[in-house]
């Protein structure tokens, strides 16, 4: 493939970004995170742990993506959002503020969360959803 780092960004550990993957400004992915697809980490967004950012994702900001987290599909997480632990965001989903999904959560379809809004547990958010504000949903 033709992945790319450039700018200040880093890849560290035993991360990998591949197939056409970009990863730059000062972003960093690093610990065994990988980056593949068409995929953009950018700004000083971290992907690190075990996470995937894949598809046609975007990572940017100063976002977090972490754990066994998978940032997929058409998704965005930009801001001060976490993804961590096992959750999932993915379809043409959208985390931004200082949102975070995790521990098994899930977050698809065209659902936006934003805010200070925390999704946890095993709880899905899909469709044409909004969770914003500071609305917590386990």
């Amino acid at each position: 493939g033709n992945a790319r780092v450039y700018g200040n960004a880093r890849v560290g550990g035993k991360a990998t970004v591949c197939s056409e993957a970009i990863v730059y400004d000062k972003a960093t992915v690093y610990g065994e995170a990988r980056v593949y697809g068409e995929a953009r980490v950018y700004g000083e967004a971290r992907v690190y742990g075990k996470a995937i950012v894949c598809g046609k994702a975007i990572v940017c900001g100063e976002a977090r993506v972490c754990g066994k987290a998978t940032v997929s599909g058409l998704a965005t997480v930009s801001g001060l959002a976490r993804v961590c632990d096992q959750a999932t965001v993915y379809d043409n989903a959208t985390v931004s503020g200082v949102a975070t999904v995790r521990r098994r959560a899930a977050v698809c379809g065209q659902a936006v969360v934003c805010g200070s809004a925390i999704i946890s547990g095993n709880a899905n958010v899909g469709g044409k959803s909004i969770v914003g504000g500071q609305a917590r949903v386990w």
